[in-house]
């Protein structure tokens, strides 16, 4: 998306539509969630895995969640310390990373 913005030519017209869905996890805990991240747009998610990390410190998690993060290079990866973390500490929760 970023690359083809780039190739744009100054002046041309650009029309962008509005952010759409909601990016909650599931109301029902035992609904497996699955989240798909590339780059920055880890960040909304980046909140529901601190709420995560937070809430499993006093209770059992027993929702299975799984990260796809996908990125250029390990090197660039917004927030991969605390993923790695959290897929440590986190029950059920996978973070699968390719760069």
């Amino acid at each position: 998306y970023k690359r083809s913005l780039q190739r744009l030519l100054f002046g041309r017209e650009v029309i962008l539509g509005t952010v759409n869905g909601k990016l909650i996890l599931p109301q029902f805990i035992e609904q497996e969630a699955v989240m798909i991240a590339g780059g920055m747009g880890i960040t909304p998610f980046m909140s529901m895995l601190r709420w995560l990390n937070e809430q499993t410190q006093d209770q059992q998690w027993s929702r299975k969640i799984t990260l796809f993060y996908v990125n250029r290079n390990e090197e660039s990866t917004p927030f991969l310390s605390e993923l790695k973390t959290y897929a440590r500490k986190i029950k059920n929760f996978t973070l699968q990373k390719n760069w």
